[in-house]
C-alpha cells in the first residue's frame, strides 16, 4: 500500500514584535518659557534694558559682617633711617678713583679730509633710467552705490540674554559663619628663637670610608709598539 505524503502547513511568519506593536502618535511639547518683562514693555528707553544680568542679581555684603570678618591691617614701622650728615653727592667710584700720572691720551686715527668735487650732485639712479610708467585706466565698481539702505529706526541695544532674563525675587545672600578675626599682640618680646631652631638636631658627622685595597696606578709599557696586529700574525 502506498502512503500518502504528509502536507506540511506553511510557517507562521508573525513575531511577538508584530503582535505587540502599537503605533503611537504624539505632538511636540511646547517650551515652558517665562514671559519677559522687557518684551511686554515696548518702550526701549526703560532702565531694565540698560542693566546686565550681573547687575540685576548682585547682592551686597552686610557692612557689620565685613567689619567683624575682615582683619585690620597691621602696618609695621619703616626701617629707613635718614642720615644726620648732609649729602655730599660723591659716589664710591669718585671717592676711590686714582688718577694715572705720566700717561697721555691716545690720539684718534682720523682719515684726511677729502676735497669736495665741484659741480652739482647728480641724484639719478639706474631705477629712474630703467623705470617705465604704466597707464592707469581705472576700473568700474562691481557693487552699485545705491544698493545699501540704512535702517531709519533707532538701535535698541538689547541682546537676547537681556530680553529673556527674569530676575529672582525674594532672594537673600547666605550668612557667613566665619568667626571674627582680630590681631592680638604678645606682651613677651621676641628673643630670636623659633620652634624650628629649638627642635633642630644636626646630623652626626660621618667620616669618609677608606677602601680596603689601594687602586692600581697606570704603568706605561717599556716595549715599543710593533705595529702588527693579531690578524697579521695569524
Amino acid at each position: 500500500m502506498k502512503h500518502k505524503p504528509k502536507v506540511v502547513p506553511p510557517m507562521d511568519m508573525t513575531t511577538t514584535y508584530g503582535t505587540d506593536f502599537s503605533e503611537k502618535k504624539g505632538e511636540r511639547l511646547k517650551p515652558i518659557k517665562p514671559k519677559s518683562d522687557i518684551r511686554q514693555n515696548n518702550s526701549w528707553t526703560s532702565k531694565k534694558a540698560c542693566k546686565t544680568v550681573h547687575q540685576l542679581t548682585f547682592l551686597k555684603y552686610d557692612e557689620e559682617s565685613l567689619k567683624n570678618c575682615r582683619p585690620a591691617a597691621v602696618r609695621k614701622k619703616d626701617n629707613m633711617v635718614w642720615p644726620k650728615k648732609p649729602f655730599n653727592a660723591i659716589s664710591t667710584v669718585q671717592a676711590d678713583f686714582v688718577e694715572h700720572l705720566g700717561a697721555e691720551r691716545r690720539q684718534p686715527i682720523k682719515p684726511d679730509v677729502r676735497e669736495r668735487v665741484s659741480g652739482d650732485f647728480n641724484d639719478s639712479t639706474t631705477y629712474r633710467h630703467e623705470y617705465t610708467p604704466k597707464e592707469n585706466h581705472g576700473f568700474a565698481y562691481v557693487r552699485p552705490r545705491d544698493e545699501y539702505k540704512p535702517n531709519p529706526e533707532k538701535f535698541s541695544a538689547v541682546t537676547t540674554a537681556m530680553a529673556d532674563f527674569k530676575a529672582h525675587k525674594n532672594v537673600t545672600r547666605a550668612r557667613s559663619f566665619k568667626p571674627p578675626q582680630s590681631y592680638v599682640r604678645s606682651s613677651t618680646p621676641f628673643d630670636g628663637r623659633t620652634v624650628k631652631s629649638i627642635v633642630h638636631r644636626a646630623w652626626p658627622a660621618v667620616k669618609p670610608r677608606t677602601p680596603a685595597c689601594k687602586q692600581a696606578k697606570f704603568v706605561p709599557p717599556t716595549v715599543g709598539f710593533a705595529k702588527t696586529s693579531s690578524y697579521m700574525v695569524i
